[in-house]
């Protein structure tokens, strides 16, 4: 979990240390990052279930998720696309906060069409969110 939140929280610092190129220039590379990355997690988790013999197959169909996965990685590379176009204009500091904002829609999805959670724990969501929200809002103030 500590290299998830360190990972995602860093993953668009590199496009500030180059500063001679922003936005859509860092597309490419961030994306044949991804793809290198992901392979390679792939063959480590079979190599890791093959090592601890585990009972249960590997499922590892993409066909039929193929659609489904398309759909995520273009909205995902849509909204790193948007980051990569903020980060210039207001900052790392204030652009990437707003940025993880997302996880507030996410929770909307969570709740109205996945129905997840209910009673207070939907109250509890939307007094969070209120307060992420605001904590937004006063970022984008600031600049």
């Amino acid at each position: 979990m500590c290299l998830a939140l360190t990972a995602g929280g860093s993953v668009l610092v590199p496009t500030k240390i180059e500063e001679k190129y922003e936005g859509i220039a860092f597309l490419p590379g961030f994306g044949v990052g991804a793809v290198a990355l992901g392979a390679v997690l792939l063959l480590l988790y079979v190599g890791y279930r093959r090592m601890t013999a585990r009972e249960e197959p590997i499922v590892f169909a993409p066909w039929p998720v193929l659609p489904a996965g398309l759909v995520s990685g273009l909205l995902w590379s849509g909204s790193n696309l948007g980051a990569l176009y903020a980060i210039p204009k207001l900052g790392y500091s204030v652009a990437y906060p707003i940025y993880q904002c997302a996880i507030f829609f996410a929770g909307l999805w969570g709740i109205f069409v996945f129905k997840e959670i209910s009673g207070v724990a939907v109250q509890t969501f939307f007094l969070a969110g209120a307060i992420l929200i605001g904590g937004a809002a006063c970022l984008a103030a600031s600049e």
